[in-house]
């Protein structure tokens, strides 16, 4: 367990490096794009505008550059390693051992490959955006995804600004999602998982990785029509609104084909703003998460609060 948790701790420090030079890379091609169009300001930094720390309210680069560290060499590798050892269920081999074997249908290799990875790929994405959304309308689970929106200013840190308990939500769902959809698959083709199809999720995980560094950008980058398929920088900063109006839209991780087909997409128009983080009354001064502490510790907070408030009154 201890090999598996470390093993799975440098995976995320890796990906987080690469992603992050990657990001790095694109987002500087993509602000002299913009220069050039003059949709950002001329007068503003490469690094203001990839790494807004200069706005960050007291204390906020602390707290997400420490969750951002937890999550990625603590939480997510200790979380994944449990998870799989006591969620992840072989559907395929009890499918087998219940109904017998079934001949293969795809003997094509490649063809095979492309269709589990592609396969995962949606199911991940399915299962996130339904974890995702559970997560705002439970009262008991948005407790632990308040932090994520606690956020005033959107950088590369963001997307780690996650409470551990959250995570685990979003473990259970892609899990259990991934498992029955790609075990019910290799059963009923008379397949077995590719030799390639580990390497090939290590690139999908890159990409969801330079993803989110892009999705928790303030670049004001819309995709076109590709907003329909894939979730934009600016379709993923209005989930980050603090505006009503904007309550409980764009679910989706990498893509946003789930929020256009569920009814919780919203597209903004070019020319419209916002503020970020939870609501008019949790923001600069008065935002609950300016400590680590504070931010940890909410959830059971709330919840115990809440257990209080039904409890009989005495006579």
């Amino acid at each position: 367990m201890v090999g598996l948790v470390l093993g799975d701790a440098w995976k995320q420090v890796w990906m987080l490096g690469a992603s992050l030079v990657a990001f790095a890379l694109l987002g500087a091609s993509l602000v002299w794009y913009l220069r050039r169009r003059r949709i950002v300001q001329e007068d503003a930094t490469l690094w203001q505008i990839l790494f807004p720390f200069n706005r960050y309210q007291p204390g906020q680069l602390r707290v997400e550059l420490w969750m951002l560290i937890k999550s990625r060499v603590l939480w997510f590798p200790i979380i994944n390693a449990w998870g799989a050892a006591w969620l992840s269920v072989d559907l395929n081999a009890t499918l087998i051992d219940a109904f017998g074997r079934r001949q293969p249908t795809i003997n094509h290799s490649v063809l095979l490959l492309c269709v589990q990875v592609l396969l995962s790929y949606v199911a991940l994405e399915f299962s996130g955006y339904w974890a995702h959304r559970v997560l705002h309308t439970v009262r008991v689970l948005w407790y632990t995804h308040r932090a994520h929106h606690s956020a005033e200013v959107l950088s590369f840190l963001t997307g780690g600004r996650g409470h551990p308990l959250e995570h685990i939500v979003f473990l259970v769902f892609g899990l259990g999602v991934s498992g029955v959809s790609l075990g019910g698959f290799l059963y009923l083709t008379g397949s077995t998982l590719h030799p390639q199809f580990p390497l090939c999720m290590v690139f999908v995980g890159l990409f969801a990785a330079l993803m989110d560094k892009i999705l928790h950008s303030e670049l004001p980058l819309s995709l076109g029509p590709l907003d329909y398929i894939f979730m934009s920088a600016r379709m993923h900063q209005i989930h980050h609104s603090a505006e009503a109006r904007h309550r409980d839209k764009n679910f989706g991780g990498t893509l946003s084909v789930f929020d256009w087909m569920f009814g919780t997409a919203y597209r903004p128009t070019a020319d419209e703003s916002w503020r970020r983080g939870l609501s008019d009354a949790e923001l600069g001064d008065k935002n609950p998460h300016r400590t680590l502490k504070a931010l940890y510790l909410e959830p059971f907070v709330l919840a115990w609060s809440d257990i209080r408030s039904r409890w009989p009154k005495r006579e």
